[in-house]
């Protein structure tokens, strides 16, 4: 069930970068899109966390970061090259990866907080 999730986030996620379905509802600030980048690899970064916690696999928090920071960049790239709909922007990886950190600091604080 955890890898149907993330597949089918990791579909719904690559439909909004790489198409254009009109305009995203704003909270009207000028930081909204790199806000919703930050919020959708954070998320995309626990959801693969939650997959990966189910399997065999070895350093779980490591793999989860590099799904979300190598996704982030291939969705980038394929922006820069596949669709014009789209734009490539340096600062929405940046935005990307800070929030796959992010979600990272939050399941070490949460595993901190477990062991006290």
């Amino acid at each position: 069930m955890a890898l149907a999730i993330l597949v089918g986030y990791l579909l719904f996620l690559s439909s909004l970068s790489l198409f254009s379905f009109g305009q995203i509802p704003s909270l009207g600030t000028e930081f909204d899109d790199k806000l919703n980048h930050f919020l959708a690899h954070g998320l995309l970064t626990l959801l693969a966390y939650n997959y990966f916690r189910l399997t065999s696999l070895k350093n779980i928090i490591l793999l989860s970061l590099s799904t979300s920071a190598v996704y982030g960049i291939i969705i980038e790239l394929l922006q820069l090259t596949v669709t014009t709909e789209r734009t490539f922007d340096f600062f929405d990886m940046l935005a990307n990866l800070l929030g796959a950190l992010s979600a990272i600091f939050l399941l070490k604080i949460k595993d901190f907080i477990k062991l006290n």
